[in-house]
Parts: C-alpha cells; structure tokens; sequence
C-alpha cells in the first residue's frame, strides 16, 4: 500500500484487503452454555458491566422478553463460565437496546414497542418504568452522571416514528423526564462529552456539538424543559451550538463516539465513512471509506500493540459495525495498522460494545441474536 493511502492521511479508503490470520488472533467468536441449555437461543442485545465482569443480556419475545444478567468470579474466569446472576421481566416485550449507567448501579433496556425500564443493580429493583413516544428507542447514558439517560427513536429501522425528539431522564426523580429537546432535522444518533454537554448526528449529515444550561440540567420537578433546536429555537438560553461538523457526502450519521483521554470524535454514517474531528478543526483530521453503510461504532477501552514488546505503546482503535453485517477494526492514529473485519453476522450491526478491560466485544445485528467476541489473551496486547 503506498503512502497515500494509509490511515494517518486525511482520507483512506479500504477494500476487504484485510488478513483473515490477524483478525482470527485478535478476536474469535464465544458462546455461552447456559443460555443454550435453557433454550435462550434468541440473544437480541448486550451490554457489558462498566467495571465488574457482568453481561446483560435481553432476549426476543420468542424467549419471554426478558433480561438475563451471566457474571464471572473475576475478569480471569472464561466466558463460558460466568453463572446466571439475576433475570430482569419486561411484561414479555421483546428487547431492543440495554445500556449501564456510569457506575454500573442502574441498567437500562429498550423494547421494541417503545417501553423503557430502568433497575437497579444488584438488587434488581425497578426504579421506573415508562413509555417512549415512538417505538424501538436507543439509549445513551452520561458517562459524567450516573442518573441521566438520554433517549431517541432509531430511524435506522425505517419504521413510523418521531426522530425529531430527544428525551432526558433523571432516573434520581420522581418525575424522571426532564427534558424534550425537538430539532428541525431527525436526531440519529448521540453521545455524551460532560455532564451537559453533548454531540448528535443527523439524518442531513450533521454533526453538532451542544451545551444544555446547567441550571436547565439542575431541573427539579416543576415539570419538563422543552427545548427546540434548529430554524425553530425559541429558548435560546437552554441550549447553544459549540461546534458544527458535515459528513463529506449527505447521509445520515448513524453513530458519534467522544474518546474523553484524546478529546477527539469519531462518526460513521450511511454514505460509508468513518470520520474522527477535533474541535479544532472544521474538517476530519482521519477519514475511512469502508465502501458500505456503517451503523454503529465505539473506541476500545484499551489499544493494540504493534509488537510483543512489553514497553510498545497500546495504539487506541475502533470497532463499527457495518449493514452488510461486517465489523471493521481501524486504528486511525497507526498508520501501520490496515483496517481488519469480522465477518459473521449477515444483517446490519446495530451496536457494538467492549467490555471495561477489552477482553470481550459484544455486537448486536438487526434480527439477529447478539454475538459475543473474546480475544485470544486478556487484556488486548
């Protein structure tokens, strides 16, 4: 590959040229028993504990609709052989999303009817209970608060619903939704960068860097906040643009990931780039062509050494999810380090997550049950 188009330029585009050798020494596929054995075969989403070795399962509706959580006696114990912790019912709705807060004591699940549940963990007591306004909700935690949760329709399904609505939760209240934030374009996609501010991408293919007030965020219970973004603000006290980034073609930005250590943002959108912004800059400072829709994306909790020495530097990297049921692996800041896929799911990955110490990685398909990848050696090294 000469050097025009290795990944630290502004612009790389790839083809399946990736060595099937290396992916299958990175990752490789595991399973769990226990769900098999209980007939639990219909894994639709999965989320990892953010610090104890716990894996929250939601099951399809063929299953009962509810939340299985496995756990290991330490992060050392192989995943086929964590034991069933607790089992979370959700009236039989099929599960959608799952998400843990900041601290690992709240976990949220989406269902794709529209109901969201929010318990309490390791009790397993329900904090609240309520209804989306349109179906197939996403979820996002503050990863700066551990009691506010954001939530929007996927318009990724193309079924009916609202996608110029975001809602704010604070699950410490009584009345926990705080916020209704409208837009002129439909939300796709958000991530948390502080304790009220935010990015979100759009079906138009921009990317907004935002500030709620504080006190707005502060809200007691004297009812909801709405807050209208676009041609249409009315309380321009509420919330201000920080920053406005566009895809380099028009379509929809399916997926924003803040990396808080190295103060960059990374998206991915249906035109078929993986872009990574600085604030700093108007235009993306990396760029990757993976020549199909990409859906979801997330950085790594840990790097990739380029070689078995103890002192090489852990090279930080992405995993996304892709329509065509790929996920590709690319270290935007390693130009050595040509992007590498897995290939088994045959629909599109709706989301991908690591676990906190980059053992495993958990990758949801639409219609599909859920796949959980294990690296060869923990951590990643």
């Amino acid at each position: 590959m000469d050097e025009a188009q290795k990944s630290t330029s502004p612009s790389t585009t790839t083809e399946h040229f990736f060595n099937d050798d290396l992916v299958k020494d990175l990752f490789k596929e595991v399973e769990h028993s226990q769900l098999e054995e209980r007939g639990w075969r219909n894994l639709r989403c999965a989320s990892f504990h953010p610090s104890d070795p716990v894996l929250a399962c939601g099951l399809m509706d063929g299953d009962d609709g509810r939340v299985v959580l496995l756990k290991g006696l330490n992060h050392s114990v192989p995943f086929s052989n964590w034991e069933i912790e607790l089992q979370l019912e959700c009236e039989k709705e099929s599960m959608y999303s799952l998400g843990w807060n900041l601290d690992g004591t709240q976990l949220a699940a989406s269902c794709w009817l529209g109901k969201i549940f929010v318990w309490r963990y390791p009790s397993g007591e329900l904090l609240f209970e309520k209804k989306h306004p349109s179906t197939h909700p996403k979820l996002y935690w503050n990863r700066f608060n551990r009691d506010i949760l954001a939530t929007l329709y996927d318009n990724g399904t193309k079924v009916v619903g609202n996608g110029k609505e975001l809602l704010i939760w604070n699950t410490a209240l009584k009345n926990p939704n705080t916020h209704n934030i409208a837009s002129e374009f439909d939300f796709c996609c958000i991530d948390w960068m502080s304790y009220n501010r935010f990015a979100c991408g759009y079906d138009n293919g921009t990317i907004e860097m935002r500030h709620i007030n504080e006190e707005s965020m502060k809200n007691n219970q004297q009812g909801i906040t709405s807050i209208i973004f676009g041609k249409k603000q009315s309380i321009v006290r509420s919330t201000k643009v920080l920053k406005t980034f566009i895809h380099n073609f028009i379509g929809e930005v399916r997926c924003v990931a803040w990396n808080e250590i190295l103060k960059i943002l990374a998206s991915c959108s249906w035109d078929g780039w993986i872009q990574i912004w600085s604030k700093e800059s108007d235009s993306p400072i990396y760029s990757l062509e993976v020549k199909c829709d990409a859906f979801s994306l997330v950085w790594s909790p840990r790097g990739i050494r380029m070689d078995d020495r103890i002192e090489a530097p852990e090279i930080p990297f992405i995993a996304c999810g892709l329509r065509n049921g790929s996920i590709v692996l690319w270290s935007p800041l390693e130009s050595e380090m040509e992007p590498r896929y897995l290939e088994k799911h045959t629909s599109q990955v709706q989301q991908v997550l690591f676990s906190p110490d980059g053992m495993f990685l958990a990758s949801d398909a639409y219609l599909e049950k859920a796949i959980v990848w294990s690296t060869k050696v923990a951590p990643i090294t």
